[in-house]
């Protein structure tokens, strides 16, 4: 008999991503959600979630504590800039959580439960759980969900440590050592319910990374003491830890049994960067559920399914081009590109190169120059500050020589201007009031995407 089991990593704001996942695949599944797992495990920002799962709590109040509470969540403490202690104040995450969760214990779970945290006085891993020798008392039990779920969220200098009600010990964040909790769901499903191997069933979700390389290409061109070095390593330790559990589980219960959704994001997103965050991952959710859904039922029902390929993963995968859109634009412009160019990447799955995401240490021209030979169309951002620069004239000429009847290139008019001779026969879109932006965009990705769709890769 299968023993499934759910298992979220832990991912700071980016716990919304898993919230709304689940929230859209629980509407294709006929029975309630946690009854389709024996156990669920989370860690971090994902034991909110993987609470609410087994206290069969609405996973759309779930995502609330993100999108509703996020801000307040991550708003800095006036004396955050002091030298000493967290940059966030315990106090709004827990008001969150107790609107949540009220004064629910971990005995009123419906399904069994594994919480890592970490001791901050031994650096001793502990992991909360309803699991236990049959033959002993489990303590745990007795322990509010509020207080397991602050204690795996207190991420070092994001939170204070927490202190549980009824323990003697502090608890720093269960990323320290276990930010994907599978390894430590299996070993606790195995020594406690003495269930086989291979009747193990894991399907594991991510909070979204940075695409492959990334953290890398940070590490290798940041001062080696700043800030940015220090979040880079973070995400590096972070998501090697994660990949090393999921990866030691497959060998224990054989990769058929473990599906990990884990769609990368193309730029990174900090662990505290609320606003982006919420901009991207609800739509991103969605669009894997929707991708995801078939593969997933068939995977919980013990049938043997192909790894699931990402949604987002589908196009770059069949296309010659690594980008499907360059976006040439003037400083002047350079707020309002940026903001259809979120538009683009994330409700509408294209892949976009913006200079402020793909610029490195070295050559900006050079870069740029490679940017349009990376890229499938040219969008032209076209104002008069555009039309008078001569770095922008600099990328025009070269997406040109790339393709001299300019059958790539799309201008985008945001305001009135005497187009140039070469840009008045081509098709141009209409930008010029900002208010109507969204819409724009929409008719341009439409665009977009049914000229990739008709000319193939």
């Amino acid at each position: 008999m299968l023993y499934r089991i759910l298992s979220l990593s832990g991912s700071g704001i980016r716990g919304i991503f898993q919230a709304v996942y689940l929230q859209a695949l629980t509407k294709s599944l006929k029975t309630p959600f946690w009854k389709n797992f024996d156990l669920v495990a989370g860690a971090g920002t994902g034991s909110i979630t993987a609470l609410g799962v087994a206290l069969e709590i609405d996973l759309g109040r779930i995502a609330n504590v993100f999108q509703l509470h996020g801000r307040t969540i991550f708003k800095p403490r006036p004396s955050a800039s002091l030298p000493k202690g967290p940059r966030y104040s315990e106090k709004p995450l827990r008001a969150a959580l107790e609107s949540l969760f009220e004064r629910l214990q971990l005995r009123d779970c419906r399904t069994q439960v594994v919480v890592p945290a970490a001791n901050a006085e031994t650096a001793a891993p502990r992991a909360f759980s309803t699991l236990q020798d049959p033959g002993l008392a489990n303590p745990d039990l007795a322990l509010f969900i509020v207080d397991v779920a602050l204690a795996s969220c207190a991420a070092p200098t994001l939170f204070p440590p927490a202190k549980p009600a009824g323990e003697r010990r502090t608890y720093v964040d269960g990323a320290m050592w276990a930010n994907n909790p599978s390894l430590s769901a299996v070993t606790h499903t195995v020594c406690y319910k003495k269930v086989p191997l291979n009747n193990i069933r894991l399907l594991s979700i991510g909070g979204s990374e940075t695409i492959k390389g990334a953290s890398f290409r940070r590490y290798t061109t940041l001062p080696p003491t700043s800030p940015d070095m220090v979040a880079a390593l973070s995400e590096m330790l972070l998501a090697t830890q994660s990949q090393a559990a999921n990866d030691m589980v497959a060998m224990l219960i054989g990769e058929k049994n473990v599906m990990r959704i884990q769609p990368p994001l193309d730029q990174g997103l900090g662990l505290d960067h609320v606003d982006e965050a919420l901009e991207r991952l609800p739509p991103l959710a969605e669009a894997e559920a929707l991708n995801d859904v078939g593969h997933v039922k068939a995977f919980l029902e013990g049938q043997d399914v192909a790894p699931v390929p990402p949604a987002t993963a589908a196009t770059a995968a069949e296309s010659q081009y690594e980008f499907d859109v360059f976006l040439s634009h003037n400083n002047a412009d350079s707020a309002r590109v940026e903001d259809i160019a979120l538009k683009l990447r994330d409700r509408h799955r294209l892949r976009v190169w913006l200079d402020k995401w793909e610029v490195l240490i070295g050559s900006p021209h050079d870069q740029c120059m490679q940017g349009i030979e990376k890229s499938r169309f040219i969008l032209l951002a076209v104002s008069q500050a555009a039309l008078s620069s001569k770095w922008v004239a600099a990328e025009r000429d070269w997406a040109c020589v790339r393709d001299p009847r300019g059958l790539n290139v799309v201008p985008l008019i945001f305001e009135e201007v005497d187009l140039p001779p070469d840009l008045k026969s081509l098709n141009f879109q209409d930008f010029r009031d900002p208010a109507k932006d969204a819409e724009s965009t929409e008719r341009l990705a439409a665009l977009l995407q049914a000229t990739m769709a008709r000319l193939g890769p």
